[in-house]
């Protein structure tokens, strides 16, 4: 009985078939890591557009009547009352809402590394107040704008 080695090609092939295997595994988690880094991105934009989106949301109830009727802050322009700033923009929407008592829409926009998010709310004056006949007849208050 003659005793045989590997061969040279034999090697060969088993390192070939190695190296496919690495190189597939290397490129999994390359992409792995492109989508997990991505995903953090949109998370934190996402958080972003959600924390202006809420603040605004918080001026806008505390101060319904004056968003309602008018821009507050940012820049104001067009019919309607449409403001913008940084980040968020606020239009009075007069004959939305159930009972024809009006909106206001939010919209907040965060960019960064070329994500984008949008997000938008609408606020009734019956979102800050327990009901209308409350706010009427509380000296405190301001009510809701009078139905058209």
């Amino acid at each position: 009985m003659q005793n045989r080695g590997i061969t040279l090609v034999e090697l060969l092939i088993a390192l070939a078939v190695m190296a496919v295997a690495f190189g597939a595994l290397v490129f999994s988690q390359v992409v792995n890591y492109q989508a997990t880094a991505r995903a953090g991105v949109v998370s934190q934009v996402k958080d972003t557009a959600t924390q202006i989106l809420e603040n605004k949301v918080g001026e806008v109830l505390a101060n319904f009547t004056l968003y309602y009727n008018g821009c507050r802050t940012g820049n104001e322009s067009g019919n309607g009352f449409v403001c913008s700033g940084t980040g968020f923009t606020i239009k009075s929407g007069i004959t939305e809402g159930l009972q024809g008592e009006g909106q206001v829409l939010i919209l907040a926009s965060a960019t960064s590394q070329g994500i984008t998010i949008n997000l938008a709310t609408k606020v009734s004056c019956y979102d800050g107040f327990a009901s209308r006949t409350a706010a009427i007849r509380s000296d405190n208050l301001e009510p809701c704008p009078p139905v058209n």
